[in-house]
């Protein structure tokens, strides 16, 4: 399987794959395929997207999903990988996501849950925890530390 940067054809199928899995779509533009990588078995089958939103040293991951057929064969934990990696050489020190159904595979990846009025401002603005993900999503961080 390939990581890679989508590309302006993959949008809808990101798309399609966000609301297959209950995962908010509608902010989903042009713009922002830049922050997202996809994972494919062939240039035909994307099987899994990620995320990332920069803001200077704190990031926020969203959009992980991996298609039903392909899960549990670390594709997800690929595509975290990548996106950890690419935030730390952007200068991302900590790294958020907000979930309401998987923080136990977060946590199996060192994201540790946070009350959501510890967010610094640069994720309590995001389109995601202002308007997107319920309040009853699970906050959770993580200290990215690359330095071997």
């Amino acid at each position: 399987m390939e990581i890679r940067l989508a590309r302006e054809e993959d949008i809808e199928t990101i798309r399609s794959l966000l609301i297959a899995a209950n995962l908010p779509a509608t902010d989903l533009r042009k713009v922002s395929l830049a922050a997202f990588f996809v994972g494919d078995d062939d240039p035909q089958m994307i099987v899994g997207c990620i995320g990332l939103e920069a803001y200077d040293d704190v990031g926020l991951i969203r959009s992980l999903v991996v298609r039903p057929h392909a899960r549990s064969a670390g594709i997800g934990k690929a595509l975290v990988s990548t996106v950890e990696e690419v935030a730390a050489l952007r200068g991302v020190k900590r790294l958020y996501l907000l979930t309401t159904t998987a923080p136990q595979f977060f946590e199996r990846h060192r994201y540790q849950t946070v009350e959501r009025d510890l967010a610094p401002d640069a994720i309590r603005k995001t389109t995601q925890f202002v308007e997107l993900c319920p309040a009853s999503a699970t906050l959770m961080a993580k200290y990215l530390d690359f330095s071997g």
